[in-house]
Order: C-alpha cells, then structure tokens, then sequence
C-alpha cells in the first residue's frame, strides 16, 4: 500500500492552504491509502484550542483537525514547532507529539509527501 505524508507548515488563517491539507488527508483516507498528517511550523498553531474563527469570518480549523482521526486521519504534533512557538502542550488538541527524528522517519516512509 502507497504511504502518503502530508505536512501543513501554514498558520490556520489567511489562506486555505491547512483546510486544504486536512481535505485532502480525508479524500485520500477514503481511498484506502495509507495517510498521515503532520503539523509543524506555524501549522501547529491549527491545533490550538479556544479558536474563535467565526470572529474573523471563518469555520475553526481546529474542528476540522480535532475530528481527523474520526476519519481515519492520524494526526501528529511536531513537538520542535511547539516548543519554537513557545507553546504550552495543554493548550493544544490531544494529538500525538512526535519528534524531529520520528519526523524524518515519516518522510523516509512516504512514498509521497504533501506540503501545505
């Protein structure tokens, strides 16, 4: 089965690029095809709870994010882009946190990989 890495490196507002990644993670998911999504860079951010989206005119990405794996979706926290950002864990959806390592790991097993 062809392995599919999907990386949103893209804050969750001003483009559409992390709903898109979450879009296409589903769609491939759909397909039978072996997926993962990895949030790192300011992509972390998607995964911030509280967000108040509709203030600015959007749907919460986190929704979307929090509801990937009910999809069949894993989704993975890079733990370097947290703690870059100087974010606090707990304020984050309870998503598995993986390292730079596990992360290099992943792009070696894809057989494709997608940025966003």
């Amino acid at each position: 089965m062809k392995k599919v890495l999907i990386v949103a490196r893209t804050s969750p507002y001003g483009t559409v690029l992390p709903g898109e990644a979450f879009l296409a993670g589903i769609a491939l998911r759909s397909m039978d095809i072996d997926t993962k999504l990895v949030l790192t860079d300011d992509g972390i951010f998607a995964a911030v709870k509280g967000q108040k989206a509709e203030a600015i005119g959007h749907k919460s990405v986190e929704d979307a994010i929090g509801s990937a794996p009910d999809f069949g979706l894993p989704v993975y926290l890079h733990r370097e882009a947290i703690q870059e950002r100087g974010i606090d864990p707990s304020q984050l959806l309870p998503l598995e946190m993986i390292d730079a390592n596990t992360l290099k790991d992943m792009v070696k097993e894809a057989d494709a990989i997608m940025t966003f």
